[in-house]
């Protein structure tokens, strides 16, 4: 009887999950503004991983010999107009501007992506669960420090912490590959990202902490809460089992 009640119960909570999961979607589509945005997103990150595939020439390719059969543009020679061959027409080295545009959004796929692990994700939830959960004078510092934060301007700080620890990075760097005799760190801009995707990270925290420190205020007077706190659960426990699969 105790083993039905449980797989019942079990059934009930997976049952819920997915409802919840597709009433969220429901939601979605009911949203034609969002659903546009998102699918205009997923294309332009999409051409910009598939690039390769995408694009008819390399984005480096060059001819200087395009504009010979044409008037010359502005004084140059392999500067075209926008054509069927080239929508967005060529620079002065004949190169493609909409397949150098289309290999641009692959660096913009990877400092988006690793700086929305790295801080909205990772800081910004954690900060914020423990913000919310525990409060008193750990929830005064997080909240003063990201409010410290957004006192600046996001863009002028990435600047100026890309600006500074970027030679540090690449010294350190370069040393590590005289040592081990890698070569291609440097060469393939790892460098670059790792700088700028750790320092949008390092701002980008702040939102999402609030966010998530709201909901945690509210969901940890709940009843299951204070059940599994009497029950003897561990702080570590409530936040992971309790608290965050409510809030996401």
């Amino acid at each position: 009887m105790a083993v039905e009640q449980e797989t019942t119960a079990l059934f009930q909570t997976e049952s819920r999950a997915r409802s919840l999961w597709v009433l969220s979607l429901q939601r979605l589509l009911r949203k034609k503004v969002g659903l546009t945005c998102l699918v205009v997103i997923v294309l332009m990150y999409g051409a910009g991983i598939f690039a390769p595939w995408v694009t008819p020439y390399g984005y480096n390719d060059q001819n200087l010999d395009i504009g010979r059969d044409r008037p010359v543009l502005r004084g140059c020679a392999a500067c075209q107009t926008p054509s069927f061959k080239h929508p967005f027409g060529t620079d002065r080295l004949g190169r493609d501007y909409l397949t150098r545009i289309i290999f641009g959004l692959r660096t913009t796929v990877i400092i988006t992506v690793a700086s929305l692990i790295t801080g909205s994700l990772f800081l910004g939830i954690g900060l914020g669960l423990v913000s919310g959960y525990f409060g008193k004078w750990l929830d005064s510092v997080i909240m003063r420090v990201g409010e410290v934060f957004l006192a600046f301007p996001g863009i002028f700080l990435v600047l100026i912490i890309a600006a500074t620890v970027r030679p540090r990075v690449l010294t350190w760097v370069r040393n590590l590959e005289d040592a081990t005799g890698i070569d291609w760190i440097i060469r393939l801009g790892i460098v670059d990202y790792v700088v700028v995707f750790g320092a949008l990270a390092a701002f980008s925290w702040v939102g999402m902490a609030r966010l998530v420190r709201g909901q945690v205020l509210a969901l940890k007077e709940n009843q299951y809460v204070e059940a599994a706190r009497a029950a003897g659960a561990s702080t570590r426990r409530i936040l992971a089992v309790h608290v965050l699969p409510n809030i996401l």
